[in-house]
């Protein structure tokens, strides 16, 4: 038979555990993206198709009007946000 000693003890683990399984889920978290940001030796998906857009973004910038933004996020697999946002962050680098 249980008592309520054992009940809290019990539901007072169960919190701590929970606590730490959110700390480890983060510590992994953080530790996988430093891993794939030092050991990658090739770019992700994402940043592979963000580099190719900012080529035709840039190109669209210098005046070759041959592809709109709709056609580049097309291409590129990307949201014309993104296009456009690329297009935001060059123009006004500069």
């Amino acid at each position: 038979m249980i008592d309520l000693a054992d009940y809290f003890s019990d539901k007072e683990k169960i919190i701590r555990l929970n606590k730490q399984i959110i700390l480890l889920q983060k510590n992994n978290s953080k530790w996988k993206r430093k891993y794939e940001n030092l050991n990658s030796s090739k770019p992700t998906i994402r940043k592979n198709r963000t580099s190719k857009a900012e080529v035709l973004v840039r190109s669209f910038i210098k005046g070759d009007r041959s592809l709109t933004f709709r056609e580049m996020a097309k291409k590129c697999f990307l949201s014309i946000e993104t296009i456009k946002n690329i297009s935001y962050k060059l123009r006004h680098a500069a």
